[in-house]
């Protein structure tokens, strides 16, 4: 058993949480720099090891038989299950805000439930795996960094439904808004190259949301983050084109 074996394990349970680190370097009451620093030197204490490995939610002890295996964060929820927070708009509310990172209270400010009623609510949010719910009216999400809605399932195909009102809208406000809409002919590598960006810049709107989980909900706003990219030209114009521009 080396040190290396350790430390790369259990930076791996950390790295699979949501706010894994951020958690961790709280309750150590140290910054998340010097908690990274730990692991970049591969040294602390046997004190401090033991502590972070609490945390974390692994026993030092399983290092020292097979590999320890990662959480089981989710990634998607089933059809049925989105299909039951389409219809009990209350569930499907509390679930958005959860993984806005928002807290017990903040969510029980935002949406017209009462504490009872959220309680029940998130109980029926942990038994689909997205929630773990604590004591002390506390709560922590269960979903993996890559979380998303099933790309072709209930709620996506809802979001489709309400695109029209999305766009239906001036996006005027200086601080929030943004729209950009226009056509490229590019080659397909290019486009590839470039759709990894865009991925990447709505990964970093998600990194930041947990950068600033430990602010409170009242100093934020909400953004709805949308990316688009498809072969089209708008039907005015194809009816003029020789061939067919949309499939």
């Amino acid at each position: 058993m080396t040190r290396k074996f350790i430390f790369t394990s259990l930076q791996r349970y950390l790295e699979a949480q949501v706010n894994g680190f951020k958690n961790v370097s709280e309750q150590l009451q140290i910054s998340e720099e010097a908690l990274k620093l730990i692991f970049t030197q591969q040294d602390c204490s046997f004190k401090v090891l033991e502590h972070i490995c609490q945390i974390a939610g692994v026993k030092l002890e399983d290092f020292f038989g097979n590999l320890p295996k990662e959480p089981k964060l989710l990634e998607f929820l089933t059809s049925q299950q989105e299909i039951e927070l389409i219809s009990n708009k209350k569930l499907f509310a509390v679930a958005v805000f959860a993984t806005y990172l928002m807290s017990f209270k903040e969510i029980l400010d935002k949406v017209k439930v009462h504490k009872v009623e959220l309680k029940m609510l998130l109980e029926r949010l942990e038994s689909m795996g997205m929630v773990t719910v604590l004591p002390n009216n506390e709560f922590k999400l269960t979903i993996s960094k890559r979380f998303s809605w099933i790309p072709d399932g209930p709620i996506m195909g809802m979001i489709r439904r309400e695109a029209l009102n999305y766009f239906n809208y001036s996006f005027e406000d200086p601080a929030v808004d943004l729209i950009n809409t226009f056509n490229v002919l590019i080659t397909p590598a290019a486009h590839e190259e470039l759709k990894a960006k865009l991925v990447l810049i709505a990964k970093e709107y998600r990194i930041q949301m947990l950068r600033e989980a430990s602010l409170p909900a009242k100093d934020k706003i909400q953004v709805s983050f949308c990316i688009a990219a498809r072969s089209w030209l708008p039907v005015s114009i194809q009816s003029h084109l020789r061939t067919s521009a949309n499939p």
